[in-house]
C-alpha cells in the first residue's frame, strides 16, 4: 500500500510472500489478519505513515513480524506476534 488513505485490511490470511504487509506514506487499518510464514516480516510500516494495526496474528515470519521504521507512527492494540522456527 503507498500512499493510501483509509484503506483497510480486515480479516484475510496472508502467508509465503516476500513480506506480508507493507505500507509506505499510508494511514490504513489492518485489523484482524493472520500473517505468517512469509520470506521477510510479517508487516512493514514506513515512510511517513500512521498505521492502525489491531487484533492480528502475526507469526512465523523468516524476519520480523512487525516493523516500524523512518517517520512512521502506529496504533499497535491486541496483537499477537510470535516467532517458533528454530535457527540453526
Amino acid at each position: 500500500m503507498v500512499k493510501c488513505e483509509n484503506a483497510m485490511v480486515y480479516q484475510n490470511t496472508i502467508f509465503e510472500n516476500n513480506d506480508g504487509i507493507v505500507c509506505s506514506n499510508g494511514h490504513p487499518l489492518i485489523d484482524q489478519n493472520q500473517i505468517y510464514n512469509n520470506k521477510s516480516n510479517g508487516i512493514i510500516i514506513m515512510g511517513q505513515s500512521n498505521v492502525k494495526i489491531m487484533y492480528n496474528v502475526i507469526k512465523d515470519n523468516d524476519g520480523v513480524g512487525l516493523f516500524i521504521r523512518d517517520k512512521s507512527r502506529s496504533t499497535v492494540l491486541q496483537n499477537q506476534v510470535t516467532f517458533l522456527k528454530r535457527l540453526n
